[in-house]
């Protein structure tokens, strides 16, 4: 599953939400439908899916339970069977020397045979073009007016075997193929043109056992929904920082949070994963089974599988002190300076981003998030309120849910982010910041300094999982533009790239793998590094054809 990053895009005053585009576009956002079950000793079972009656006439007509949508062993072997015969045999002579595509140079059109073969098992929904949620369905949040996404198929599916048909179905008609959870990726991984995307956002039940304090979350739960769900009982998952970024891709790429300085990365919290690969079909992987698939899911990105659930570690924690510091851009380099100060020697359970960019005017401001108000933490709260005299000040106790509606926001129909990597904070890299932002002859641009790295996600051996980056002092940029006029595509795009370039000398060769940045197969091992021979290995076991290859693709070998 290709998730991107826990991170909304702001510009200042005027601010860009990534998040909002979801209800603006025609993306829902359905509210929760729970059943409580008593039954189970020493728990509380919460279970959370879309109920029937919000469900759009034109998507899935109901979320079945877990028990309703798992299949016998026989039936889900002999899918399996079917599934790597009729499939993966029938592109084995088409794959490439290196062993990575099985695409040919032009896509070929769809089968409409094809597709009503898939309609007859599939429980989900697919739409083609001309149906009434097809031109929604084909948008994301990081679109552009030149780049065309047109897919052949929207399968929207409702469970495992959903997931595998549609697998099958790309590889016997030699479709790219995209997955798509909440649909934030930067490089616009979560659709293809003219291919198959496989739409998890229905996959929506959350199953809350409080006994043990985890969460079993579907593969279209949302970052604010298992929030929402986990704060009920006074707990927190290790979530992304902005609400509709999906749980799942979120943690296959790492997945850092306002909570990794104190409990890890979302990676770090993973106890399990429901997978479906295409060459072994579906199978679990935690510390005791599957465990190569398991390190590799913690960091390795969607390139083994697709995740249709995961269970999370959920942490009490019933409130948070969080909130905004916003400054004079001429106190710019004192910001930055002071915010690496602070952090570089703050406790665990505090967190940090400086945004610095440009609408109508330069802007400046420091998002805050604390996990208690001990004497440590308001000392450390102290020293970022005296690194400038703040314009406006908004920090106090809230539930973690509110730390989504921290800033205020403005849409925008066409945005491009690039992410990039700090090493270590320097008075040039700031210097090269202010520069672009100042010297930038339109608006609504910006970078952002985020997930400072410190603490609990730090302390994990590198080679534990398979996110890798947990260097303290570092810190993780983000470099964005949102525009309303297409013609301004090209001049915003520009300035983006020439920024992330400016910047590379200072990112020490590194990069995040839910904030793509350039052509993935250049980066590709600037995000797995050290571990990236390990991860090409299970790639060769999990999809020796490269199947599942829209992400920070991972080349298959033996």
């Amino acid at each position: 599953m290709i998730g991107c990053t826990g991170k909304r895009l702001f510009f200042g005053s005027l601010l860009d939400n990534l998040c909002l585009e979801s209800y603006l576009v025609g993306f829902r956002n359905p509210r929760l439908h729970c059943d409580y079950d008593l039954n189970t000793p020493k728990s509380l079972l919460v279970r959370c899916s879309t109920p029937p009656h919000l469900v759009e006439d034109d998507t899935v007509s109901q979320i079945r339970n877990e028990k309703d949508e798992s299949m016998s062993h026989s039936k889900q072997q002999d899918t399996r069977r079917k599934f790597l015969k009729r499939g993966l045999g029938a592109v084995a002579g088409l794959v490439m020397a290196n062993g990575c595509s099985f695409y040919r140079d032009v896509t070929p059109p769809l089968d409409s045979q094809a597709i009503s073969r898939l309609r007859s098992n599939f429980k989900g929904r697919l739409i083609v073009p001309g149906d009434k949620l097809y031109e929604s369905l084909s948008l994301i949040y990081h679109r552009s007016s030149s780049k065309k996404s047109r897919p052949a198929l929207v399968a929207q599916c409702a469970n495992s075997d959903d997931v595998l048909r549609s697998i099958e179905l790309a590889v016997n008609n030699r479709l790219p193929l995209a997955v798509r959870g909440g649909g934030h990726s930067y490089a616009q991984w979560a659709t293809c043109d003219g291919g198959l995307v496989i739409d998890l956002s229905p996959m929506k039940e959350i199953v809350v056992d409080t006994s043990t304090n985890t969460a079993r979350i579907g593969a279209g739960v949302l970052g604010s929904e298992l929030v929402a769900q986990a704060g009920r009982y006074n707990l927190v998952p290790v979530v992304g920082q902005c609400p509709t970024v999906g749980v799942t891709g979120f943690t296959l790429g790492g997945g850092l949070s306002y909570l990794s300085g104190l409990y890890g990365a979302a990676c770090d919290n993973l106890l399990a994963a429901q997978v479906v690969s295409p060459d072994v079909g579906s199978v679990t992987a935690n510390a005791e089974q599957r465990q190569d698939l398991f390190w590799a899911l913690r960091g390795g990105g969607g390139n083994f599988g697709v995740a249709t659930s995961v269970t999370h570690q959920l942490r009490p924690l019933p409130s948070v002190t969080a909130g905004k510091l916003v400054y004079d851009f001429g106190d710019v380099r004192a910001v930055l300076r002071g915010y690496n100060e602070v952090m570089t020697s703050a406790p665990d359970g505090i967190q940090g981003w400086v945004l610095a960019g440009k609408t109508d005017k330069p802007f400046v401001f420091l998002v805050v998030v604390m996990v208690d108000d001990s004497p440590e933490m308001r000392t450390c709260l102290k020293s970022l309120r005296s690194i400038a005299k703040p314009l406006d000040d908004t920090i106090k106790p809230m539930p973690y849910a509110e730390t989504y509606s921290i800033d205020e926001y403005t849409p925008m129909i066409y945005r491009s982010t690039k992410g990039s990597y700090l090493q270590r904070f320097s008075e040039e890299s700031v210097d090269l910041v202010v520069d672009q932002i100042m010297h930038n002859s339109g608006a609504s641009v910006a970078v952002g300094f985020d997930h400072f790295m410190h603490g609990a996600v730090c302390r994990v051996p590198k080679e534990a999982t398979a996110f890798e980056l947990r260097d303290p002092g570092a810190m993780h940029l983000w470099i964005t533009s949102g525009w309303n006029d297409a013609a301004h595509e090209q001049i915003r795009n520009g300035w983006i790239r020439d920024t992330w370039e400016k910047l590379q000398p200072f990112s020490g060769g590194q990069a995040y793998a839910n904030y793509p940045g350039a052509d993935n197969g250049k980066d590709v091992r600037t995000v797995y590094r050290g571990n990236f021979a390990r991860l090409a290995a299970i790639k060769a076991k999990y999809d020796s054809n490269n199947v599942l290859r829209r992400n920070f693709n991972i080349t298959p070998r033996t």
